[in-house]
């Protein structure tokens, strides 16, 4: 049967044919359901198999472990639990990926059996059982497997896969949770071993799989070799991502032990340590920033350290991030002294080259804004209402007014954007929505008016451009700007504020490109409810017939026709009164709208030379701006409805 199934191995990896392989697959599933599959295996485990059979055999060892553990004899679990000891020792020096199918099948015991009955001498519990198993082998074969199992067992006890009764793997946490000072200490003794460049990766990775286990404290005595060995990693590119995870789990721990006041003095020290640590960073991520911008530039850019690269830059990111969200109440009251260097770190993150690093920091940013702006508002007496000074919410506007600064401008369109594929597109349609988000966010903090006079400084610039060198005119930077306002509508500032104003009369100067004249549109709707109180207040009352007019014209705009109606609708029943006022325009533009749509027909043949004529307004835009006269219509006076019913 060894022989039949390295045949079949080797059909399904290593023939062409797919028939071939199907029917390999397909004996494979059913022969790893068998019983004689677990002697079977460790057969080929034991032989001189190929590196793939043997790969297969150890997976479905694993499987077998993990899915029909109760099918065993309950007299044949302690030959099972040597036989996988044996034969982990045996491969320690085999490939890793087949060591760890290994490993992983005897952790899935571990969830199976109970800390009783892995006894050695006077103590129990698997930790303690694997440790008295390896102690009598060399370090080179013992040290391996044990920082592999130290690294599966805790992710095994936190797995969500249905192989083991739910109340048994809780069980088996809890368990693993009363050893966990003898892991940190076997790991511990790991790091004192010769040959420590090689061992501190495994070591570091086994400490975070324990940090993750549990939020439970435990004593600084016990990790603090492995907390130096963690920040030292962070200093070297061959350990930086395994030192990034670790130190993002002591982040989160240290974190949580603060808030609930167990955070003892010398843990206190230590989180001193990892966030001065992690600050110190700053300058190899700049500087990875600078390389990525010069590249851009087809620039020579600074000399990186080995192993620092756009990855590099991620994870700095991440753990700049994790980092602020884990203090995120301490930065928001801005109590501690490494708060502000925190936030300089990820407005440096907010500054990224690479939107896709940038936007690692924007979680941040909300979680910030939400709590500075819950007990914050124009009233100087509800600063504090957090825990936090007048000063600090100062700070915190200058802070927010640099990120405005930094983010913006993401959303423009590159060049060449209408060549972009669909799921080009949708990337970048999601990353705008993140990026209006971001900027609320921001308004929430600095005040919408503030907001918007950061945000309308682009516009403004090109507006002057427009009128003195219409072809040098930057249709796309204008376009962003007003994306940015249209992010922030919820922000709107007080009736009558004068930059908004001008902002939206400055809509009426814009060129006919589409994009351009869609995103004024969606402007326009937006904050059609402030130019209505406005209007109210005696401010621009010539304004919304003007932007009605603006509008019905982006009707003719293929890309711009859909947020033109709905731009039309919103400001009809915001505006009613004052367009009503106006009721001849408005009846133009029904006239004009009603004979689009469905009763519009095919647009006619091209004439010779001339390009095909575009679609008419699509009927469901018709209706939404027929709805909005509608209620423009409702707003005449009594007089005046009978000749505008007709009308219409």
């Amino acid at each position: 049967m060894a022989a039949r199934f390295s045949q079949a191995v080797a059909a399904l990896l290593q023939q062409n044919d797919p028939a071939v392989r199907g029917q390999a697959n397909a004996w494979l599933e059913a022969w790893q359901q068998t019983p004689e599959a677990w002697t079977v295996c460790s057969e080929i485990l034991e032989g001189q198999a190929s590196f793939d059979a043997k790969y297969m055999a150890a997976q479905t060892l694993r499987t077998k472990v993990q899915r029909d553990y109760e099918e065993l004899p309950a007299e044949q679990v302690p030959a099972l639990r040597g036989k996988l000891l044996a034969l982990t020792l045996q491969n320690a020096r085999a490939s890793p990926a087949l060591r760890t199918q290994l490993c992983l099948a005897m952790a899935a015991l571990a969830v199976h059996l109970p800390a009783s009955q892995w006894t050695t001498g006077d103590a129990s519990g698997v930790v303690m059982w694997l440790w008295h198993s390896f102690s009598s082998q060399p370090p080179d074969i013992a040290l391996p497997c044990m920082l592999e199992l130290l690294t599966v067992l805790p992710e095994e006890a936190t797995g969500y896969q249905p192989t083991a009764r739910p109340e048994r793997r809780r069980k088996m946490g809890l368990e693993l949770s009363d050893t966990k000072s003898t892991a940190f200490q076997i790991l511990t003794a790991a790091l004192q071993q010769p040959g420590l460049a090689q061992k501190r990766e495994p070591v570091i990775r086994a400490f975070a799989s324990w940090l993750r286990l549990d939020t439970r404290p435990v004593a600084a005595a016990d990790c603090g070799q492995l907390v130096q060995a963690t920040l030292e990693g962070l200093k070297h590119g061959g350990t930086f991502q395994t030192s990034e995870g670790a130190t993002v789990e002591l982040i989160y721990c240290t974190a949580m032990w603060l808030q609930r006041h167990e955070l003892s003095p010398d843990w206190q020290a230590i989180l001193q340590t990892i966030l001065q640590t992690v600050l110190e960073l700053r300058p190899r991520f700049n500087a990875i920033a600078q390389s990525e911008r010069d590249a851009a530039a087809d620039r020579d850019g600074p000399d990186l350290p080995d192993g620092d690269d756009a990855d590099t830059a991620r994870s700095m990111a991440t753990l700049f991030t994790e980092a602020g969200e884990a203090h995120a109440i301490a930065i928001s009251s801005g109590q501690e002294a490494w708060a502000w260097g925190l936030v300089q770190a990820l407005l440096d993150v907010a500054a990224y080259p690479d939107t896709a690093v940038a936007s690692i920091s924007f979680n941040f940013w909300h979680r910030i804004s939400r709590m500075l702006s819950s007990g914050f508002g124009d009233n100087p007496a509800a600063a504090g209402a957090n825990g936090s000074s007048a000063a600090t919410h100062d700070h915190f506007r200058q802070v927010y007014g640099q990120l405005v600064a930094v983010v913006a401008g993401r959303v423009r369109f590159e060049d060449g954007f209408d060549k972009w594929h669909r799921d080009e597109r949708e990337d970048f349609d999601q990353l705008r929505y993140d990026v209006g988000d971001t900027l609320l966010d921001a308004a929430n903090v600095l005040s919408g008016q503030r907001t918007i006079e950061l945000l309308a400084k682009p516009l403004q610039e090109q507006l002057v451009v427009l009128q003195s060198s219409p072809a040098a005119f930057d249709w796309r930077t204008a376009e962003a700007a007003l994306f940015g306002i249209r992010s922030i509508s919820r922000a709107a500032p007080d009736a009558g504020d004068v930059t908004m104003l001008e902002l939206l009369r400055s809509l009426l100067q814009l060129p006919p490109v589409g994009p351009l004249q869609a995103t004024a549109a969606a402007v326009i709707g937006a904050y059609a409810g402030f130019l209505a109180a406005s209007v109210q207040r005696g401010f621009a009352a010539d304004l919304p017939p003007l932007l009605l007019q603006s509008l019905g014209t982006a009707l003719g705009f293929i890309e711009a026709s859909s947020a033109a109606a709905a731009a039309i609708h919103s400001l009809c029943e915001w505006c009613a009164a004052p367009l009503a006022a106006q009721w001849p325009l408005v009846g133009q533009l029904y006239a004009a709208v009603q004979a689009q749509g469905g009763a519009a027909g095919p647009p006619p043949p091209p004439a010779a030379g001339h390009p095909a004529a575009g679609p008419a307004v699509a009927e469901s835009d018709v209706q939404t701006v027929m709805e909005g006269v509608a209620v423009v219509v409702a707003a005449l006076p009594p007089a005046s409805k009978p000749a505008a019913l007709q009308a219409v």
